[in-house]
């Protein structure tokens, strides 16, 4: 409503109730022609106990509405005062999220809040999580992403408990140009001298735990299951672009039942040799390798 550029383009057609009095409602009468609807009511116009024009030309329109066949002073009058209620109804719809949700495909505050965090910056139409879920949270985009800011945000999507483990070492390769070389290169002692083609760094990782509620739960987290590449793209974006994450999957003991021949157990992600008992479980572990793909590794799946 208010986009139409004719009056024949207007989807519904707004009409003031002419009156002197001051009616206690703002509807009075919806009539339905051919398919679109005629709208009649004591909102604010150009007559009216607090219109614009002289008080006799209300109550001639009054007149003109209770006993002329024809309304040719009503109509043109509607035609104004209807195109302007239209205008003050999209100026007011523009200011309001709850109006523009009503349209996702011209939501034009959500595409605002986008671009004012980069929520949606980079996101395809087949994303598992898509623009207008990381609106939710917008503010982590827009701000420093904090372990505990993660931990919220994956806890309320995932609706499972999840722990950021920070400092998670890892071994990287030093290039050949930045290796310690005696008498030629990074050899001082004690501040550049390393031994070894790789180092242990525990700055630029972190883990991220989740506690499944149930088996099924467990189980859809997995690379084949439901939730994985939502919980994969959630953590990418999440993420800063430095860090490398892994996640590690938990279960309670009741529910990583023993490996059976009966078709249900899955080698290597659902099947455990002596399971079950008390305690939890935390043998599933789904890391993000330098090419962004997830690589299952487990350490003790199999014990």
């Amino acid at each position: 409503m208010g986009l139409a550029r004719r009056p024949s383009q207007s989807i519904t057609d707004l009409t003031q109730v002419p009156t002197l009095a001051f009616p206690d409602s703002t509807l009075e009468e919806v009539e339905v022609r051919q398919g679109r609807a005629r709208i009649g009511g004591f909102w604010f116009g150009l007559t009216g106990p607090m219109g614009p024009l002289p008080s006799h030309m209300t109550e001639f329109a009054v007149f003109e509405h209770r006993y002329a066949k024809k309304r040719p002073f009503g109509g043109w009058l509607d035609l104004l005062a209807g195109r302007m209620l239209q205008f003050f109804y999209r100026a007011w719809a523009d200011s309001q999220p709850a109006a523009q949700a009503d349209r996702p495909a011209d939501d034009r505050f959500a595409d605002h809040v986008a671009r004012l965090t980069g929520a949606a910056e980079g996101v395809g139409d087949a994303s598992d999580f898509p623009a207008r879920a990381r609106l939710h949270y917008a503010a982590l985009f827009a701000s420093r992403r904090s372990a505990g800011a993660i931990e919220d945000a994956m806890t309320h999507l995932l609706g499972q408990p999840v722990r950021v483990l920070e400092f998670q070492p890892r071994w990287r390769e030093i290039d050949d140009a930045d290796r310690t070389r005696l008498g030629r290169s990074f050899c001082g002692l004690g501040n550049e001298a390393m031994l070894g083609g790789r180092a242990k760094i525990a700055s630029d990782a972190f883990r991220v735990v989740i506690r499944a509620r149930s088996r099924a739960d467990y189980e859809a987290l997995l690379p084949s299951g439901a939730r994985f590449r939502i919980l994969s793209e959630a953590l990418t974006a999440f993420a800063p672009s430095h860090l490398e994450w892994d996640v590690a999957l938990e279960v309670e003991g009741r529910d990583a039942r023993p490996a059976r021949l009966d078709g249900t157990t899955r080698l290597g992600w659902t099947g455990w040799l002596g399971g079950g008992g008390e305690g939890v479980r935390g043998d599933a572990h789904l890391r993000r390798s330098a090419n962004t793909a997830i690589e299952s590794q487990y350490g003790e799946a199999l014990r």
